[in-house]
């Protein structure tokens, strides 16, 4: 697997909306530098962009988006667009129509996840309005005709999420939460009557401090539905006289933390329920009967997220597998037949390139049990014969998961004779919020101590020689890097992509959706700062004896450039040896071909510094020079 294949199997699709007359999604292209593109297909004609070239279909509301778009009568969208953060309407045909004003400053104000009103005069979507000082979140009602400035229908939270409206219009519900909470730690779900233009009789349905709700949506009968960790596992519940009332409680989660709006289930006319759940990395399709029977749905995915559909009997998911990269797929509930709509990452890849993982469970040194994937070297040609180098990686979040899907940058290793050890440590996602709660107070600790464990039973189990493990990790994942190379000497060398490095700084500078996230994870800042400077890699490179690789994108919002640039500065005082690659442009993960590419081949050719290795010439171009070396 080569840098360029990498890059070239990078599309792929979110959000589809399923309507009558045809499907759209969201689909982001490497070859045009990342730009997220809005796709319709009816049934009858080929895929078709609905945007112009140069637009973008994205909102940067928490900096991470969600659904930027909705669909109309007579397939007329409404869209954020990513250039000015606006709502648009386009029909066929036609030219953008801006509905929000021009905001102060670029970008300033955002506007995500739409929803249609009864009669199409209006939308109803989250609003966040950037000012000097500080960043205020609201929902509002934008006019279709754009001949009015969006009303204010509720505000006084710190963040909202999720508006969704009654079959009949008359009802709109929510999701709110406050810092310092994150939304999967406790949010509120409100409904309310609406009426000419406004919210009357305001109600609480669901949630409070220990509770998350998420996903309200409304059934074809009008019973409002949502999904609580009340139990410890995300669970459907509906709305009712008697209060909510579980439908299908079990330790499973049907859902994964909100981040961005990815719904996991779709009512149905007749009642029934289409879902999906997981307990660890694999997900399932099933529908749930009115009488509370869960029937699965057997299909040969591995990952299913985001569905949709009208409730005619069949749904839209993205889906993956081991041998499969993220596609769309239509699904009929019936009897379970499937049909891949669109396959962005399909083309070029031999199956036999790709690693299929094992799931592990580990030991951890203070009793308990942590779980990893193991992706073994892979290629059709050749094989290792005893323990192989390893990559140790945790994932992005801290609150996240990994899933079990293509991932061409693991084949990009695995292809080369390295394994790969994907990391759900304690506090990961899909287990439930017992094993999801152990991180708090314990980031820069737990996640590190697990990671270094899943390493070691890797070299017992013979899977992997100690004298060749490394450790790389992208945003939350590049803390955890650095953490394990800073305060522990089991790596050969580690790579940080646009990962923490002085958690203080971060505290401070972070955008509003994570400007209190390390008050969980770490302790309330400042208060306990002395937590925060012995878990900040910067301050402790006199105990690094690890080389370090640093990767950052120059216009990163969430992890900002100042981060690396601490970093760099402490490693050069300290001599420890390091390489710093800087992209130009890039945010908070990497879009354009050129920057992966860069970044993939630097990797190599740190690893084979450290490691001692010759990488293979496959066209590489990009090479590092550690400092200090």
């Amino acid at each position: 697997m080569t840098s360029d294949l990498v890059t070239r199997q990078a599309t792929h699709v979110s959000y589809p909306r399923a309507t009558a007359s045809a499907l759209y999604w969201i689909e982001r292209r490497p070859e045009e530098d990342g730009r997220d593109v809005l796709v319709r297909r009816t049934t009858d004609s080929a895929p078709t962009d609905v945007l112009p070239p140069d637009a973008s279909a994205r909102s940067l509301v928490h900096e991470y988006g969600s659904r930027p778009y909705v669909v109309g009568p007579d397939d007329v969208v409404y869209v954020t667009l990513l250039d000015d953060q606006r709502l648009y309407r386009v029909a066929a045909d036609s030219t953008p129509l801006a509905l929000t004003p021009e905001p102060p400053s670029p970008r300033a104000w955002r506007y995500v996840e739409p929803a249609l009103t009864h009669d199409a005069t209006g939308i109803i979507c989250v609003r966040e309005r950037h000012g000097t000082t500080r960043v205020d979140n609201d929902l509002v009602l934008v006019a279709t005709d754009g001949r009015a400035d969006p009303i204010t229908l509720h505000g006084g939270h710190d963040f909202y999420a999720t508006p969704v409206l009654s079959p009949d219009g008359s009802r709109l519900a929510w999701i709110a939460w406050d810092h310092p909470a994150m939304p999967w730690d406790a949010t509120t779900l409100y409904e309310a009557t609406l009426r000419g233009g406004a919210l009357e009789d305001v109600r609480v349905v669901a949630g409070g401090p220990h509770e998350s709700v998420q996903q309200p949506c409304y059934d074809a009968h009008g019973s409002l539905l949502f999904l609580s960790d009340r139990t410890g596992w995300w669970n459907l519940y509906r709305d009712d006289v008697h209060g909510s009332t579980p439908l299908a409680p079990r330790a499973d989660e049907f859902a994964d933390p909100p981040w961005t709006s990815q719904p996991s289930y779709v009512p149905q006319r007749d009642g029934s329920i289409a879902v999906t759940w997981s307990h660890g990395p694999w997900y399932h399709l099933g529908l749930l009967a009115p009488d509370g029977t869960l029937n699965e749905i057997t299909t040969p995915w591995s990952t299913i997220a985001s569905l949709d559909g009208d409730g005619d009997g069949t749904v839209v998911a993205v889906v993956a597998s081991p041998t499969m990269a993220p596609a769309l797929a239509r699904v009929r509930l019936a009897d379970g037949h499937s049909e891949i709509v669109r396959a962005p990452g399909a083309s070029g890849i031999d199956p036999a390139y790709l690693p299929v993982p094992e799931l592990i469970d580990v030991a951890t040194r203070d009793g308990d049990v942590t779980h990893a994937l193991y992706y073994p070297p892979t290629h059709p040609e050749f094989r290792v014969d005893g323990p192989a180098p390893l990559i140790v990686s945790g994932h992005v979040g801290p609150t996240s998961h990994c899933i079990v899907a293509v991932d061409y940058e693991i084949a990009y290793w695995t292809s080369r004779g390295m394994g790969f050890l994907r990391v759900d440590y304690r506090g990961s996602s899909g287990y439930g919020r017992r094993y999801r709660d152990r991180l708090r107070g314990q980031w820069g600790i737990l996640d590190v101590n697990d990671c270094v464990d899943a390493a070691r039973d890797a070299v017992r189990r013979g899977l992997a020689d100690a004298s060749a493990l490394v450790i790389r990790g992208k945003s939350a994942g590049g803390f955890t890097a650095l953490c394990a190379a800073t305060f522990h000497h089991d790596f050969a060398g580690a790579t940080s992509y646009y990962g923490v490095a002085e958690l203080s700084t971060l505290a401070r500078d972070t955008h509003k959706f994570e400007a209190h996230y390390l008050d969980g994870l770490v302790g309330e800042w400042p208060a306990r700062q002395d937590l925060y400077d012995a878990r900040s890699p910067a301050h402790h490179t006199d105990e690094m004896t690890t080389p370090l690789l640093l990767i950052q994108g120059t216009a990163d919002p969430v992890v900002p450039v100042s981060q690396v640039e601490t970093m760099a500065a402490s490693l050069r005082a300290r001599h420890v040896p390091f390489a710093l690659v800087l992209l130009d442009g890039e945010g908070h993960g990497l879009r354009r071909p050129a920057s992966v590419r860069r970044a993939l081949e630097s990797e190599l050719s740190f690893y084979g510094q450290v490691i001692g290795f010759t990488p293979a010439d496959d066209g590489a171009t990009a090479t590092v020079t550690l400092e200090g070396h």
